[in-house]
């Protein structure tokens, strides 16, 4: 009944309405307040996220939680506050190992899995910004894997001022993090200004036994002077042990919920016991970008870096005195430290990675009115030295050395490794850009 009475009134409000006098329509505009609109000047699709939002979020989250809101970014995590390798990143449905990842303009791909791992990148009080790039890559990035898209991490810059931060946090499962920054201004006529932050992360795992620690250290020295010129040192110290998360199906959710996970306590024999499922992890980012104004329309950008890194995802297993092989060769008995009256041991199965990685991008960026060219070239040399070895169990369940040295590792008769594989990987890249324009 209503519907009648509103068309009929209809024409009287429009007449209403006419007869009054045009207002003015003003628009106020403000700056982003959450940090998620950075300014863009790319010809492409960029998302970013700067420190507005980033200071927002809670300081334990990585460098792919912070990301998950923007466009076609999905991520997951095996624990809630980012200390687990295990977190997961896709864009537009493509996984981690094909999206690039850089930090000050170095690349962060793992160099034999091209996997990067953000648990090991720098503390959130010192990310600056983080952008997102969906699709393949600029031919300028030096990334091998890049048909997703780029992640590329900013750190922040030291402060003028002589000044420190302290941040604390507290959380479920026992989680605790300090983290302390000191700036230590200008020094003196010299125009460099540093900052260097330590932090500590422990928590509990959210589900069954165990526990993940991070001890992190990030440094960064800068100079700038003339018009635009700069050059900077970054260093990212990180050294990990996190704990294993096995799958459980849906039965053993449905037994077990967040309790299934590895044996708590262990008992003679046990390989599922939690202490021989913890990934202990240490490496180093070293990088070193500089932009040089060399006249009106020509600039060149170059980043030299450097990585180290070491760790060990081990598991437990048994192994006999007899029947064992070295390759092809048949071996005599084996001494297993703790061997049972059967000859059969538990003992830590180590896979190890020891990595190298060192490389230089450089460009030339010349501006010819509207038009911009460009030229570079992009060298990198890698590493990686996998080894399979085995360590003994003490009789507590402790492992005698869980980062699975060979000074630890259990050997033949003969005094060669036992090892299930020995593999050394060179990786080179080289790239080459020939001057392209742009408008």
């Amino acid at each position: 009944m209503a519907f009648p009475v509103l068309l009929a009134a209809a024409p009287a409000m429009a007449a209403t309405v006419a007869d009054e006098a045009p207002a003015d329509i003003r628009v106020v505009g403000h700056p982003d307040p959450e940090g998620l609109l950075p300014d863009q000047h790319d010809a492409k699709a960029v998302s970013a996220i700067s420190t507005d939002f980033i200071s927002k979020q809670a300081p334990t989250l990585n460098a792919f939680q912070l990301v998950n809101l923007l466009p076609g970014a999905n991520v997951s995590s095996t624990d809630p506050y980012g200390l687990s390798v295990s977190s997961s990143l896709t864009l537009r449905g493509l996984g981690q190992d094909e999206i690039g990842v850089l930090m000050e303009g170095a690349p962060q791909n793992d160099i034999g899995y091209y996997y990067a791992y953000p648990s090991q990148f720098a503390d959130a009080e010192n990310v600056r910004q983080v952008a997102l790039s969906q699709g393949a890559v600029d031919i300028d990035s030096p990334t091998v894997g890049g048909a997703g898209g780029l992640l590329s991490l900013s750190l922040d810059d030291p402060k003028s001022k002589f000044g420190g931060l302290v941040d604390l946090s507290a959380g479920s499962y026992e989680q605790r993090r300090a983290f302390v920054r000191i700036d230590t201004g200008t020094i003196g006529a010299t125009g460099l200004k540093a900052f260097v932050s330590y932090s500590y992360s422990r928590a509990d795992n959210w589900r069954g036994a165990g526990f993940d620690t991070r001890q992190h250290v990030d440094a960064k020295l800068l100079n700038e002077w003339g018009d635009g010129n700069r050059a900077s040192v970054s260093v990212s110290f990180n050294d990990a042990n996190n704990s294993l998360y096995p799958s459980p199906t849906l039965a053993d959710w449905q037994a077990s919920g967040r309790g299934f996970n590895l044996d708590k306590h262990y008992t003679d024999g046990d390989t599922n016991y939690w202490r021989l499922s913890r990934s202990p992890f240490r490496n180093i980012y070293v990088s070193a970008p500089v932009h040089v104004k060399l006249s009106d329309r020509l600039t060149l950008d170059s980043t030299t870096y450097l990585q180290f890194g070491y760790g060990n995802s081990p598991y437990g297993t048994q192994l006999s005195e007899d029947g064992n092989t070295l390759g092809t060769e048949a071996l005599g008995p084996v001494s297993l430290p703790g061997a049972d009256a059967d000859g059969i041991a538990t003992v830590l199965g180590n896979f190890t990675g020891n990595q190298f990685r060192g490389g230089n991008v450089s460009k030339l960026t010349y501006q010819a009115g509207a038009h911009t060219i460009t030229a570079g070239l992009w060298f990198d040399y890698g590493t990686d030295r996998v080894l399979q070895t085995y360590t003994a169990v003490r009789d507590d369940g402790h492992p005698v050395d869980p980062w699975g040295y060979q000074d630890h590792a259990i050997r033949t008769a003969d005094g060669r490794l036992l090892a299930y594989e020995n593999e050394r990987t060179i990786t080179v890249t080289k790239g080459f850009s020939s001057p392209t324009a742009s408008r």
